[in-house]
């Protein structure tokens, strides 16, 4: 007999995170967890690794992707031939991914957006498999929504190749679930099929699903309105756009960064971003969608006419859509600075807005804004619903868990299962292995007495790594005696009950590993302070929106604190604040100030950086290059610094794109990043104590262990009793000493 495996994509290689995906995926994203059903026997991920300190430039942003031959393949299903005015395509968020074994089944979720009307859909698929296969017998299923429409053989080229398949429009969902489920037969192979490492399939990054429709225009609502300015394809195309006045206020800027964080919060693409520029900027006022923020007398005419001035009596703030032809605008408007930041608050609450069916809203400070946060205390179910594997061999369901990004896993943090199982496999050879993160940290042979309800509980190891996000796989070996004994399929079922906790703490170590955790406390804004230029430009707008899209990914609420600052803030302020320096030393007077506690600092002219024990610095080349710095607050040392700066405004705003989306903050290591205009990317760590945590004062040690005050008094009573008795003994010897001398 031929060789036989099954191979299809990975569950932590294509899969695609966004709000919609909760309604179709078995977990909740609230609960930040996604789960996904795989088959395979071996999972290899491709990790990109990064250098620090003096190690070879890399591009900030690069991606590269090599292979030796590549064929591309147009396949159609029932498929009509319109095409629309609109084209999108919705990447899976996968590296290399290679899976081997001999039997595997994934699946992977993508999302429509509710105002497309889509005239085609097309499935990518950029693939790679064994040499050894035979073209003739090995096979390649795709399903939707769990209908098997399409089945290839793979190409007989060699190497990377690409195979576009179009998806039945009557099949798609709002959210979607899509399966891949291939064989891939040894034509070398004979005899029983067992895995080897050489029958494999790659799944290579860049797989996608592209969408060509045409829009379909909002409503007069509110909530129609922000899905169209949150939408995928309207961020990715640049044409959501945040504006403020030529000169706006500190509160304005306050309101608008709230609004803007609320925003990046709710965006699914890595690495679009909506940006807060100037009403003066005519290239941003042509955007199609538009949130104006403004007090009423800094309004544009044509939008202060759309608002009823009667309603912004009485401190109150008006939420206005105007729904024009070429241009749907948001006008966000107040006479005063605290109702302004509030509407700004109220339009970073996802739900409200899309709770918001009116085409205007009056808001005051009394109106209730905050953003709701689900309090888990540890606990992430791993799934909503049970799970159930069927099929003899090596089966695993995938599990992924997305964790607060200001904390690290502590000691006393495991996973916990229950499950049951078939009862006619070999008990002898079947058991269950759990993974965290691609590492083993459990097994469990599986028995005849708890076939029908089985617990395993195991602990993670508490150097084991978590970062913001954990994975965990659950594999079973369903082994049968007799693998040709038909009508006997086993099964495997996980309770939905199983959980795992996540002992964590709070993440103090100021480097760019951790960021923007210093920036975020509780889940929210951690008394941020910006320190803006004397005047803002475009470049600088481009900057502040780089810096708050990423932040505002991590704040998972708005209740949190964000202060702007035009003039240079009082050493108290500076003091009380986490703060971030944003310009060039001559636009920014505090960066003049704090020079020479910078790692890079400017010369004695503030033109240029100059030298340091990190990476010297040629003269012109100091002129052109950004820098971003994470520093202790010279003002408080138990507060953090962000310095982003440059020679030039257009410095800064590179500097910015160091930490502007996850995937490029993800790549920097220590406290100071550089990058040139050529893309070129240096990391150092200058600071040698990383943080500022003092240790436990003593009451906390007592209030912590009980019995560390038994043991004190226990302590303090032995050496008053030893005390006593050394004062006895030489007052007794002290008076036989007088008796003796009087004698």
């Amino acid at each position: 007999m031929k060789k036989i495996i099954r191979a299809a994509v990975v569950a932590s290689g294509l899969i695609l995170m966004t709000p919609a995906i909760a309604a179709a995926a078995p977990a909740s994203n609230q609960q930040g967890l996604v789960n996904q059903q795989i088959e395979p026997a071996q999972v290899k991920d491709a990790q990109p690794q990064n250098k620090i300190n003096n190690q070879p430039a890399q591009s900030a942003n690069a991606a590269s992707s090599n292979s030796s031959s590549q064929a591309s393949d147009q396949h159609s299903f029932n498929q009509g031939n319109g095409q629309g005015s609109q084209t999108y395509t919705q990447q899976f968020q996968n590296t290399n991914t290679t899976l081997s074994g001999k039997s595997v089944r994934s699946t992977t979720y993508f999302n429509k957006i509710d105002y497309w009307d889509v005239k085609k859909a097309t499935f990518n698929l950029t693939y790679a498999t064994t040499q050894l296969r035979d073209d003739q017998t090995s096979n390649i299923t795709v399903s939707l929504n769990g209908v098997k429409f399409y089945s290839f053989k793979p190409s007989n080229n060699d190497g990377q190749q690409t195979i576009s398949i179009d998806l039945p429009l009557n099949l798609l969902q709002s959210s979607n679930v899509l399966t891949i489920q291939g064989q891939i037969i040894d034509q070398n192979q004979s005899g029983d099929p067992e895995s080897t490492p050489a029958n494999w399939l790659t799944i290579y990054n860049g797989s996608n699903v592209n969408f060509s429709y045409d829009v379909k225009q909002p409503d007069n609502q509110i909530s129609a309105f922000y899905n169209h300015f949150t939408g995928n394809d309207t961020v990715s195309n640049h044409q959501s756009v945040i504006l403020v006045p030529a000169k706006a206020s500190n509160d304005e800027l306050a309101a608008a960064t709230y609004a803007l964080t609320g925003i990046s919060r709710v965006l699914t693409t890595n690495d679009a971003k909506v940006n807060i520029s100037s009403l003066a900027d005519s290239s941003m006022n042509d955007q199609p969608y538009q949130i104006v923020i403004a007090k009423y007398d800094q309004l544009p005419q044509e939008y202060r006419k759309a608002v009823n001035a009667g309603d912004l009596q009485n401190g109150k703030a008006v939420l206005k859509f105007v729904n024009g032809k070429d241009k749907k605008v948001l006008v966000v408007t107040a006479k005063n600075a605290s109702s302004l930041i509030q509407a700004g608050k109220y339009i970073s609450n996802e739900e409200l807005m899309k709770q918001t069916t009116a085409d205007s809203k009056m808001i005051d400070t009394d109106t209730e804004v905050f953003s709701s946060q689900m309090q888990n205390n540890g606990d992430y179910p791993l799934a909503t619903d049970g799970t159930k594997l069927t099929g003899s061999g090596h089966q695993e369901q995938v599990f992924f868990i997305n964790l607060p990004h200001h904390q690290n896993n502590s000691k006393g943090s495991y996973i916990n299962l229950n499950f049951k199982y078939a009862d006619n496999i070999d008990f002898k050879t079947s058991l269950i292995t759990v993974y965290v993160n691609g590492k083993p940290i459990g097994s469990k042979r599986l028995t005849a007495a708890k076939a029908n309800g089985d617990h395993l509980k195991v602990n993670i190891p508490n150097n084991t790594n978590l970062s913001s996000a954990c994975t965990v796989r659950v594999a079973f070996d369903l082994n049968m005696k007799d693998d040709h004994v038909n009508g006997q399929t086993p099964w495997a079922y996980i309770e939905n009950d199983s959980n795992a906790y996540i002992n964590s703490t709070d993440k103090t170590d100021l480097l760019f590993n951790n960021y923007p955790s210093c920036f975020i406390k509780d889940s929210t804004f951690n008394n941020i302070a910006v320190q803006l230029p004397r005047k803002m430009n475009q470049d600088y707008y481009q900057a502040l929106s780089n810096i708050f899209n990423l932040i505002g990914c991590y704040a998972e609420t708005n209740v949190g604190n964000i202060t702007f600052h035009s003039g240079e803030m009082a050493d108290s302020e500076l003091a009380n604040h986490n703060v971030i320096v944003l310009g060039t030393p001559k636009d920014t007077s505090l960066i003049r100030k704090w020079n020479s506690k910078l790692f890079f600092k400017f010369n004695k002219h503030f033109n240029r950086f100059v030298s340091n024990e990190k990476m010297s610095i040629e003269s012109d080349y100091g002129k052109q290059i950004g820098v971003v710095q994470l520093l202790f607050n010279p003002e408080n040392k138990d507060k953090a610094a962000l310095v982003v700066s440059g020679a030039t405004p257009k410095d800064v705003e590179l500097a910015s794109t160091q930490i502007d989306t996850q995937a490029h903050a993800g790549t920097l290591k220590g406290d100071a990043a550089v990058i040139d205009q050529n893309g070129q990317q240096f990391m150092y760590r200058f600071k040698k104590k990383v943080n500022n945590q003092h240790g436990p004062s003593i009451y906390k040690r007592i209030k912590s262990n009980p019995a560390f005050m038994t043991y004190m008094i226990i302590g303090s009573l032995t050496l008053i009793l030893i005390a006593v008795i050394v004062y006895l003994f030489i007052r007794k010897n002290f008076r036989r000493e007088e008796q003796a001398n009087h004698e």
